[in-house]
This record gives C-alpha cells, sequence and structure tokens, in this order.
C-alpha cells in the first residue's frame, strides 16, 4: 500500500471512531496507532473540521545541508493540532516524529529534528545534517481536523548524494578527430521519490540517453565529430521537473535544484582527403612543377614517390626531371599528418608523359651528331636549381669577369622563406663554389662548399657543409663544436633566377638597402 494510502486510512477509522462515540464518550487515536490502540479521552473536545492552508512542498538538498519543511493550518493550537509524520525509518509505515511543537523523543532522528512554530499556524520540520537516508516522504497532520476538508499533506524530500559526477572519452586538450566516435557522461546519486532529470545540449547531431533508478540516474550523449563542432562544446543540465496530475493532498512541485556541467571546448582536426595536383597535363617537359594539395588539419607533409625509379622526395612539389624525359612514368603524392599520436595519410596518383625529345632532320644535308661527354665542368652557374631528396632550391647569380662573386638566395623543405647566401667562384671557373648563408630568425651560419659537373650534359652542384650557432658556447674563447650541415645534389632547372619578390625573402631589408642588387629579383 502506498504511503498516502495507508495514511488516509488510518486517519479515516481515527475520525470515524471519534464519530461513532461522540454521544457517550470521546476517543482520542494517537496518530500512527490503529482503533485497537485508541484511547479514552473524556477531555477532547468534538472535531471541528479544518484544512490545511499551506501544504508541504518537495524540496532537494545535498548531503550536510540544513533545510526546512513548513506546514501551515487554519487556527493556531490547541485547535488544531500539528503532527509530521516521516515514512523513512521504516520504509511504507509512517512514523510519528512531532506533536505540536515537541519532537517525540524516541525517535532515532530526534536529536537533528525540530520543531519551529512560526506565525502561530506554521509549523516547520527542521532537519539538520542531512543525510542521503533522509531522502523520502514526510507528511504533515491535522488531527483534530475531519472529513471532508483536506486533513493532511504530504511532500518528498530528495536527498543527493553529491553534485553529477562527470566524465568523457573526449582528450583533455579538446582535440577530436573527424568521423570518430566520442562519448560524454554524468551521473548523479540520490535518495527519495522523485527523480533529477538530466538534459543534454550541444552540436548537432548526437544522441542522448538517460537511465533512471530509484538511487541513480545515468544520462550520457553520443557523437560523431564533424567540422561544424569545432570550437563548440556539450553540456548536462540536471534538475526536476513539475509532477503532474497528484491527488491534491500530495505535492507535485518541482524541487529547487539545478546544476549545469560544461564540457570542455572541441577542436576538430582531420587527416588528409581529397587530393588533388595541378597543373594536369596530357603531357609534361623536363622543368615542369607539379603542385599536390589536401584537405587536412593541421597541414599535412607532403611527398612524392617516383613509381618508376621508387626514389622519394620530400616537397609539395615534384619537379620534372631530366631522368624522366621519354618515360611514361606514375608520380605518387602522399600527404600525412599526425594527430594525437596516430599517424593518418591519403595518396594521389598521377600519370606524367614525357615524350622523348627529337631533333628534327632535313634530308638535304646531314649534320653528324656528338655525344655529351662523360663529365665536363659547368659553364656558368647562374640560374635556378634544386635538389629533390633531401629538397632544396638554391637560387644564384655569379658576375662574370674576373670577381667571380655570388649573390643569391637557399632554402630548403622547412624553410617557409629563402635564406640570403654570399661566395665565389675561382675566376673563369665554374667547377668550385663556396657560398655563405646567414640564417636570420636562427641566429646562425651555414657555410657551403661545392664542385659542378655537366654529367652527360646535365649540369649539378654537389655541396656540403657545416653550421654554427651563436649559442654553442657561452665560454670565452670556445667556439663550441661545429655540425655537419645536409650534402645537397642540385641539378639546373633554369639559367636564369627564378623570379621572387619582397614576401619570398627572411630579411626584405636587405633590398632596400640596396645591398643585393636589384638584378637578384629578376
Amino acid at each position: 500500500m502506498s504511503p498516502t494510502r495507508r495514511l488516509t486510512s488510518l486517519l479515516l477509522a481515527a475520525c470515524l471512531a471519534v464519530l461513532c462515540h461522540a454521544e457517550v464518550q470521546r476517543v482520542y487515536v494517537q496518530p500512527g496507532l490503529g482503533l485497537k490502540d485508541a484511547k479514552l479521552n473524556t477531555n477532547m473536545s468534538p472535531p471541528n473540521a479544518r484544512s490545511l492552508l499551506d501544504l508541504p512542498k518537495n524540496i532537494a538538498a545535498l548531503v550536510g545541508e540544513t533545510v526546512q519543511i513548513v506546514c501551515e493550518v487554519t487556527n493556531p493550537p490547541p485547535v488544531s493540532r500539528v503532527n509530521w509524520y516521516e515514512f523513512v525509518t521504516v520504509p511504507g509505515n509512517p512514523q510519528i516524529v512531532s506533536d505540536n511543537e515537541v519532537v517525540t523523543p524516541g525517535h532515532p532522528n530526534s536529536a537533528r529534528y525540530s520543531i519551529i512554530q512560526g506565525m502561530d499556524t506554521r509549523f516547520y520540520l527542521e532537519i539538520r545534517d542531512v543525510r542521503l537516508s533522509d531522502g523520502g516522504t514526510y507528511a504533515c497532520v491535522d488531527s483534530q481536523s475531519g472529513p471532508p476538508n483536506t486533513y493532511f499533506g504530504q511532500a518528498e524530500l530528495i536527498v543527493i548524494a553529491a553534485h553529477p559526477n562527470c566524465s568523457t572519452a573526449v582528450p583533455e586538450n579538446g582535440i577530436v578527430i573527424e568521423g570518430q566516435n566520442y562519448t560524454t557522461s554524468c551521473s548523479i546519486y540520490y535518495r527519495g521519490g522523485l527523480a533529477p532529470t538530466m538534459f543534454w545540449t550541444g552540436p548537432d547531431p548526437f544522441i542522448q540517453t538517460s537511465i533512471p533508478t530509484p538511487t541513480e540516474v545515468f544520462s550520457g550523449v553520443l557523437f560523431t565529430v564533424d567540422r561544424g563542432m569545432d570550437t563548440r562544446a556539450f553540456r548536462c543540465n540536471t534538475n526536476f521537473t513539475e509532477v503532474l496530475n497528484n491527488p491534491p493532498e500530495v505535492a507535485g512541485n518541482a524541487p529547487e535544484y539545478e546544476h549545469i556541467y560544461q564540457a570542455g571546448q572541441l577542436f576538430v582536426y582531420w587527416g588528409p582527403k581529397n587530393l588533388y595536383a595541378v597543373p594536369i597535363k596530357p603531357v609534361y617537359q623536363v622543368g615542369d612543377q607539379i603542385t599536390c594539395y589536401a584537405d587536412a588539419f593541421p597541414p599535412p607533409f607532403y611527398q612524392w614517390q617516383n613509381m618508376r625509379t621508387l626514389e622519394f622526395y620530400s616537397s609539395q612539389v615534384y619537379t620534372i626531371l631530366p631522368d624522366d624525359d621519354g618515360y611514361n612514368t606514375t608520380l605518387r603524392c602522399q600527404a600525412q599528418n599526425l594527430i594525437q599520436g596516430f599517424l593518418f595519410s591519403a595518396n594521389l596518383f598521377v600519370n606524367a608523359d614525357l615524350p622523348v625529345t627529337t631533333t628534327p632532320t632535313t634530308t638535304q644535308s646531314t649534320t653528324p651528331t656528338t655525344t655529351a661527354p662523360f663529365n665536363s665542368n659547368c659553364n656558368n652557374l647562374t640560374g635556378w636549381w634544386i635538389s629533390q631528396n633531401p629538397y632544396a632550391e638554391l637560387n644564384i647569380i655569379v658576375e662574370s669577369g674576373s670577381s667571380g662573386r655570388v649573390t643569391g638566395f637557399l632554402r630548403n623543405q622547412t624553410d617557409q622563406q629563402w635564406i640570403e647566401v654570399i661566395g665565389r667562384t675561382r675566376i673563369n671557373d665554374f667547377a668550385y663554389i663556396g657560398l655563405t648563408a646567414i640564417w636570420f630568425f636562427d641566429v646562425g651560419v651555414t657555410g657551403l662548399s661545392g664542385e659542378c659537373h655537366r654529367c652527360y650534359g646535365e649540369e649539378r652542384i654537389m655541396t656540403a657543409g657545416m653550421w654554427r650557432s651563436r649559442a654553442d658556447s657561452t665560454g670565452c674563447g670556445d667556439g663550441g663544436t661545429p655540425s655537419p650541415y645536409t650534402s645537397y645534389d642540385f641539378r639546373r632547372i633554369s639559367n636564369t633566377m627564378k623570379s621572387m619578390t619582397y614576401d619570398d625573402v627572411n630579411d626584405p631589408s636587405e633590398y632596400i638597402s640596396g645591398r643585393l642588387g636589384v638584378r637578384s629579383l629578376a
């Protein structure tokens, strides 16, 4: 039997007993006892029909707090006689807590209970140091009232063990990967007749679920990451909702409690996808460049592979080399990035057809062909040079005449801008070159020495070097240990310098001073 029906039956029995014996003697039924326990009370006045003016309200509290449940009757004592009952100590059976402002001495919680009478007709049941076991039903009864008026009211005390405990599969830094699934959930422990409600909001699409039990509510969301979720977050609102269609004597209000869990911002990353290359042409020539692009975040690292020679080139740009001439070659562009310790990659294949270069002949005369020598010296080093593996570009001018002065720029695969280089060649002898590179932001100096050879007609500058940073040593007179610099195999792309702008250069002020000369920008 429910607490409401049990308490109603008990009080109706007491009232009937009083009415039936009104002519002979007055019967007093102690609240909480049946008719068999009724005692004679010849001093009791005839009952007066009254109602409760203010029914108890549902209340929510955290463990350790102090709560007051209020009940207001029509008239002050002795016309009204107010008793508080609880259905907690013995579940399903009402236990009397007080008689007017006096707490029942034998109640196990009497040390934490108090009755506070305010404005004569208000009776507050105060519970100190609320415990989880205090959660449940409490009722206020005017034991000297009679039907058909409302003579009792009941409400729920919802005791919450602690604010919701929440967890998430999203990493602490908030980085999530597009297309992958993640979960975020919260749970709350409570006691009482009303379960908390947990509701999630956040970037769509997501699925949320809640599982309530008599002691716990678990709620969570499952979502698949898309880019629209970037910099957004999920949150869980925990509160109570109003109870509808309750009997008049049973409180239906929503207890006042709200907690908002705000999950961290999401930062959406994704691996390379939607690769494409430009330009795509039916036929390529030596010196043509093919640039690979990928949709990825963070930006990917690119690597080309010549599927004919199986050579790798660490660069976003592949330059058609003389070695490719006359071949129908498949090139593979691979884009990779690293997200949360996982490597993501995607591939694109480009067909590069290079027909054999032929020289037209006439029937009028025959010109003998000369085979390029196996090895000879270079005529001049001015121009644009590229090393594919490892990748680097050299863009220089060599002054003709007696000076052999070299000015220009260098950059490797990690440099976003060109670095100034200066140096010398032998006078009118371009087999040897010496260069110095000044790295402004790294505050370092690199020295390169190179030799240029014409191998079967193809010009190649092979360099080796050393570098030193100003931070090598802090001691006076100790220059530290210089480090070997990367060796490059530069091959000529053009006999003229590559076109450049101020934005390409590490230190544009060099142009303003005119130290490098206008022709460096040609």
